[in-house]
Formats: C-alpha cells, sequence, structure tokens
C-alpha cells in the first residue's frame, strides 16, 4: 500500500481534478445524457490525465536539486528519496504511452492522439525553460486549457463555438495570472520564490490585468450565448441569463485575489468560499436546467 501511494503522490492523482475540463464540451453540448459521447470523453479524460502526470514526472526529474531546497516540494517522492530517479522516467514513460495510445480506442482517435501529442510537446518546451518567460508562462498554461476543451470537443463530436474557446483562454490566462499574484506576494513577503521568474512580475502589472481579461472574459460569455448557431443548437433564447452568474463569480474571484491576497489555489477558492461557490454552483444549475430540460 505504501508503494501504491508513492506512486499516487509522484503522478500527482489529486491534481487529475483539472481534467474534468474535458468533459465541458459534452455537458454544454447537450450530450450528457448520450452513453457514447460520455463515454468517449472519459477517455479524453483519462488520456488527458496520464498525459499531465508524464508532464509532472518530466518535471520532477528536472527539478529535484531545486525541489529539495523548497519547503514543501521536498516532500515530493523523488526528492525525498522515497522513489528513484529511475522508477520516476519509467513511470512517465508509461504514462505518455498510455496517452497517445488509448485515444486510438476511439472513431477517428487519431484526431485525438494529436491534441495529445500537442499538448506533451508544448509541456515539454515549457519543462525546458519557456516556463522562465514571463507572461509567456501564463499564455502556455491557458493554452494546455483549450487543448483540453478541443479534446473533450473532437472525442465526444460537439463543435466548439469560437467564443467559447477565446473565452477559455482568456479565463484560464486570468486564473494562471491571479496564482502569478499570490506567488508575488509572497515572494515580497517572505522573500521565496516560488517560480523563477517571479521577480519579473510586479502587483500594478497584474492588477491591471486581471481587471482587464475579466471584462474580456465577460464579453466573451456573454457573445457566445447569443451567438445563433448556440442558440439554435442548444434550442434556447435566454441562455444570457446565465452571464449574471459570471459577473459575480468573477468579481468575487478578483476581491479575493486582489483584496485578499488569496488567488494561489483556485480550487480551493471554490471549495472555501461559500460566494464563489454559490455562483459556481448557481451557474451550473441554470446552464444543465436550460439545456436538458428543452426549455426555450
Amino acid at each position: 500500500m505504501k508503494r501504491i501511494g508513492i506512486l499516487l503522490r509522484t503522478i500527482r492523482i489529486e491534481q487529475w481534478v483539472k481534467n474534468v475540463f474535458v468533459l465541458c464540451p459534452v455537458i454544454f453540448g447537450g450530450k450528457l445524457l448520450s452513453a457514447t459521447h460520455l463515454c468517449n470523453s472519459l477517455i479524453a479524460v483519462l488520456c488527458f490525465c496520464f498525459a499531465a502526470s508524464a508532464i509532472y514526472c518530466l518535471n520532477d526529474i528536472r527539478d529535484v536539486e531545486t525541489d529539495r531546497l523548497h519547503e514543501q516540494k521536498r516532500k515530493r517522492p523523488l526528492a525525498s528519496g522515497e522513489i528513484s530517479d529511475r522508477q520516476v522516467k519509467v513511470v512517465g514513460l508509461l504514462m505518455c504511452a498510455l496517452s497517445l495510445l488509448l485515444p486510438f480506442f476511439l472513431p477517428d482517435g487519431w484526431k485525438l492522439a494529436l491534441v495529445i501529442l500537442a499538448y506533451l510537446v508544448l509541456n515539454v518546451f515549457y519543462s525546458f525553460g519557456l516556463k522562465t518567460i514571463p507572461v509567456l508562462d501564463v499564455v502556455i498554461v491557458a493554452v494546455g486549457f483549450v487543448l483540453r476543451l478541443l479534446a473533450g470537443g473532437v472525442s465526444s463530436g460537439v463543435e466548439l463555438s469560437r467564443w467559447i474557446v477565446v473565452m477559455t483562454f482568456v479565463l484560464t490566462l486570468l486564473i494562471a495570472l491571479g496564482k502569478r499574484r499570490s506567488d508575488v506576494e509572497t515572494f515580497s513577503r517572505t522573500g521565496v520564490k516560488l517560480r523563477k521568474n517571479v521577480s519579473y512580475y510586479n502587483v500594478r502589472f497584474l492588477d491591471v490585468s486581471l481587471w482587464v481579461l475579466s471584462a474580456v472574459t465577460v464579453l466573451c460569455y456573454v457573445l457566445y450565448t447569443i451567438d445563433s448557431e448556440v442558440v439554435s443548437r442548444l434550442n434556447c433564447n435566454y441562455l444570457y441569463v446565465s452571464a449574471v452568474f459570471v459577473v459575480i463569480g468573477l468579481a468575487r474571484y478578483l476581491h479575493l485575489a486582489v483584496s485578499d491576497g488569496r488567488g494561489g489555489s483556485p480550487t480551493k477558492l471554490v471549495l472555501t468560499d461559500k460566494a464563489l461557490l454559490a455562483s459556481v454552483l448557481g451557474f451550473f444549475m441554470f446552464f444543465l436546467f436550460v439545456i436538458y430540460s428543452g426549455a426555450k
């Protein structure tokens, strides 16, 4: 059992929750009740989980020396000596192979395989230096989530609206910058660099960026809800009402990230802040009701 625990920590299974994002197309495309579409999307989720774990293994190998000097990262299996370098390489290669082979169990699986391959290549370059370049580092993180969205689209056969693709990029870029803001505050308060390029960012630049990206996110979402193709496909003329939850959620997130300096972990924020959680749940409940109730 101890070895299994070490393995799960090595592949960072707790981070797999991010890949639920792959399900967005099948959920918001009205295909959630289709067993075939849902099953194909779940396979795509699993592919991204394996791909992400392969990258985590690569990062652990590359950063093992610096991780051993970090208060939290030194507890990771490789940095703490619980697992060997060779074992991490084997696990990483296995994860990579599974992520690229599993798509071929799907019809037109080569499309999903290409998306996974693009994600892997992008993150290899990220690990080997791009993560040290300010702004480009957060852009790559945002592109990673766009690729998750595309993976969900090609696996479920749901055509993605151009506005939802743009909104996904802008929203995840906003969240990534919110995390950088938390890193900057930690650095200014304690002198500890959680990322190598944290000194290239400053609070003023990040605050302006967060406000601008929030406005663009809302605009893109509203354009998505009134897009004629989306309205026709979902058979709903008042989808735009859900924008209320988006505005409330973003406003609350900005308050927490800018005023309280709590933008470090978006997942933790959603689970611990009642107002933010209520806006997220309200959005999903409204959207799912509109899509699956047949309401016009």
